[in-house]
Formats: C-alpha cells, sequence, structure tokens
C-alpha cells in the first residue's frame, strides 16, 4: 500500500451536526385530484372544506398527523409553466391558462397567494 493511497474511516458514533428536518419536505402539484378536489375543495357539499379557505380539513389533518416540515407549492411538472402572478389576488380576476403539463385548463383558483 501506497502511502498517498486515501484511506476512509467510518466512526458511526462521531457526530458532525444535526440534520435539518426541512429535507424530509413533499411537494405538491396538479395531478389528477391533488389540488382541486383534494387540498383545495371550495364547493365540497359534504362540509369537509374549511368555509373561510376552501382548504380540506380532512387532507390538512391528514398533512399534520404526517409532519411534513414543508410543502413546496407549485412542484413537479406544473412548475415548468407557472406563472406565480396568475395566483396572486382576487380570485375572480385570476386569467385561466391552458395547463401544459397536464393538458387541461388551469383556473388559477389555488395560487400563491392563499396561504393563510
Amino acid at each position: 500500500m501506497s502511502a498517498t493511497s486515501p484511506i476512509i474511516r467510518i466512526d458511526p458514533a462521531r457526530i458532525i451536526d444535526e440534520v435539518d428536518p426541512r429535507i424530509y419536505s413533499g411537494f405538491t402539484e396538479h395531478m389528477g385530484r391533488c389540488i382541486y378536489g383534494g387540498i383545495y375543495d371550495p364547493e365540497n357539499k359534504s362540509g369537509l372544506s374549511d368555509e373561510r379557505t376552501g382548504f380540506r380539513k380532512d387532507v390538512m389533518e391528514a398533512l399534520k398527523a404526517l409532519k411534513i416540515p414543508i410543502v413546496r407549492y407549485p412542484g413537479g411538472n406544473f412548475v415548468s409553466t407557472y406563472r406565480w402572478q396568475d395566483g396572486v389576488g382576487p380570485r375572480e380576476l385570476r386569467p385561466r391558462r391552458p395547463e401544459l403539463a397536464w393538458l387541461t385548463e388551469e383556473s388559477n383558483q389555488f395560487g400563491t397567494g392563499d396561504v393563510h
């Protein structure tokens, strides 16, 4: 063995630093019913949605139980053509746009300005 050969030593008892829990996060996007009818469902007839925000109470409780530190929005393919400006301001003034990732129309009723 040469004196210049690298050596790797593993010491499981040596702690360098804490792992930031925010690395265990997630994201949400508009695939299927993830957003409309999933997280956000203001027209829910079963009383599952918060009357003020339109967010599904049962979904919010499930997410809280998972203790996910951060849920990034938008995420996935949806982020590639999303214009954050379209998701802020009064909902009735938000533009509808073609949604190219899933070949649908995006109403922007759920948006980046909806954090409560």
